[in-house]
């Protein structure tokens, strides 16, 4: 399964009537995108490998936002809304550490 359904996937398993569901969502999403990239790299990954992977990561991050933004189901239309304001990208790359190795 793509990483994107994936992540649509976990919009439909949750409540999210709740902020701290909502919360542990985010935290489950981020977790599933962490492993996404981090399961493509080796101990010699490249500076270049990683940011590969890293970008495929965010691409099929927003693939998941278009994707739920265009649902259907109220629920998964607001979440998608919402991940577009708080993607990825932005969470991980305010991690100092990460964001210098990313924008290395």
């Amino acid at each position: 399964m793509f990483l994107d359904d994936k992540l649509i996937q976990l919009c439909e398993n949750t409540e999210a009537n709740t902020p701290e569901l909502i919360q542990q969502l985010n935290v489950d999403i981020c977790k599933e995108c962490d492993n996404n990239w981090k399961s493509k790299l080796s101990d010699n990954s490249t500076y270049k490998e990683v940011k590969i992977a890293m970008d495929r990561t965010f691409k099929s991050f927003d693939l998941f936002v278009i994707t739920a933004k265009k649902s259907d189901d109220l629920k998964i239309k607001q979440l998608g809304i919402m991940f577009e304001k708080h993607n990825y990208k932005k969470q991980l790359l305010s991690h100092e550490e990460i964001s210098k190795i990313y924008n290395y």
